[in-house]
């Protein structure tokens, strides 16, 4: 991910935020992954005892062969609001009673399955024996919605929601007020050097506020500024040596031209005041 011409305290902030916002969905999903299932376990253990117990109290119903009082048994379960139906099989598999009384023999399972609680889609099925001693007398089957399963995770998640923006809200505020403790010494730094770029002041010097990292970072900017103040003030030294022996030399050079010109004006006045010819031969005599 480029940052480019982001704002360090910007970046800082998004970095924060980021992290939060990770923990919190997986901490989140974690506690909604842990709710579902064992939610879905406890639900199972709930309806297998209500089936264990209303077996119970039917068998007598099945041995006297009195479906009346059979019925009144499974009229009893409408106080359980998740049970849409229930239904009981005498010993040869044929519909004994069945709830709620408006359901009809198509509303009942077409056969019977092996005993035991499955999940299938929104509804968590079971089939339970009704024994008596060591007899089996017939079967119990009930059918539980999942509707409260699902009501409790949609209140827990406009729960979740809530709880993670406030997170966000807690977090932007306490980050704001906490990056300042690293992002303010960072843009005192970035602001002195600013101003040395700008004015090539190197007599400035950043403020020490910590002893971390930030500090150690502090003091070799502020000895940076040194080291280069110091070598400024070498430089303008050798500089002014260096004027001032140029103009020394410049001195020098213009007394020995003034020496050259007084000559040359002192070999023209012999010269334009002579009334001889004045001739000049080389060492072979030619002129």
């Amino acid at each position: 991910m480029k940052h480019t011409g982001t704002p360090i305290q910007k970046r800082l902030l998004q970095m924060i935020m980021f992290i939060c916002g990770s923990v919190l969905l997986l901490t989140c999903a974690a506690f909604f992954t842990y709710e579902y299932i064992t939610y879905r376990e406890f639900t199972k253990r709930e309806i297998a005892t209500l089936g264990q117990v209303t077996a119970t109290n039917i068998t007598s119903s099945l041995a006297f062969d009195d479906k009346q009082d059979a019925t009144d048994l499974l009229a009893a379960l409408k106080a359980q609001k998740n049970i849409v139906s229930a239904c009981v099989y005498d010993k040869a598999g044929n519909l004994f009673a069945i709830y709620p009384p408006t359901a009809g023999k198509k509303d009942a399972p077409s056969s019977l399955r092996s005993d035991g609680y499955v999940f299938e889609g929104n509804y968590l099925e079971g089939f339970e024996p009704v024994i008596q001693g060591n007899e089996r007398l017939g079967t119990l089957y009930l059918k539980s919605s999942l509707q409260a399963v699902y009501s409790r995770f949609l209140l827990y998640g406009g729960l979740g929601i809530l709880f993670v923006g406030f997170s966000f809200l807690f977090a932007l505020l306490l980050s704001r007020r906490l990056q300042g403790t690293i992002v303010n010494p960072i843009l005192q730094l970035a602001g002195k050097a600013r101003m040395v770029s700008e004015k090539s002041d190197y007599s400035v010097r950043a403020e020490k506020k910590s002893d971390d990292e930030l500090g150690v970072l502090t003091d070799a900017f502020n000895h940076m500024l040194t080291q280069i103040e110091g070598q400024n003030a070498e430089i303008k030294a050798l500089n002014a040596n260096l004027e001032e022996k140029i103009a020394l030399r410049t001195a020098e050079l213009q007394q020995a031209n003034n020496v050259l010109k007084e000559q040359n004006n002192f070999i023209e006045t012999i010269i334009d005041s002579s009334v001889d010819l004045i001739a000049v031969f080389d060492r072979d005599q030619r002129f």
